[in-house]
């Protein structure tokens, strides 16, 4: 499963774990969370067909979002994660994966106080038929 890749790929990056320890949750924070966080979230899923036949090619956008207290530490999370997947091509929990950053832009919620950056990836991987 690509998502299991994916959070196997940023638990291990010395880069984020400095800055997030083994807070990276799938889709939302839990209630009350320790910051800095990540999340993330498949958006979509697109496979071309050849001759009618389904490959085993697909490509998924996912979006990683990183969560702080502060600008300064959203930024360095968020860097990180850029390092960690924008460019990367190599396998992951069995599955064949290359990513490429695809947008990125900051939010502030007012209400909360936490700053949330957003990385947005395209990611093609094989995966079974």
């Amino acid at each position: 499963m690509l998502e299991k890749a994916i959070f196997t790929r940023l638990s291990t990056d010395a880069g984020i774990t400095a800055l997030a320890g083994n807070r990276i949750y799938p889709q939302i924070l839990p209630q009350n969370p320790t910051l800095p966080a990540i999340t993330y979230f498949r958006v979509s899923t697109t496979k071309p067909y050849a001759q009618s036949n389904s490959v085993n090619i697909a490509q998924a956008r996912l979006q990683i979002s990183c969560w702080a207290e502060t600008y300064s530490v959203m930024k360095s999370l968020v860097e990180a994660v850029r390092k960690s997947l924008d460019g990367f091509s190599g396998v992951v929990n069995g599955i064949q994966i290359t990513s490429y950053l695809n947008t990125c832009y900051d939010l502030y919620d007012d209400d909360t106080g936490i700053y949330h950056g957003i990385v947005d990836f395209k990611i093609f991987y094989e995966e079974a038929i």
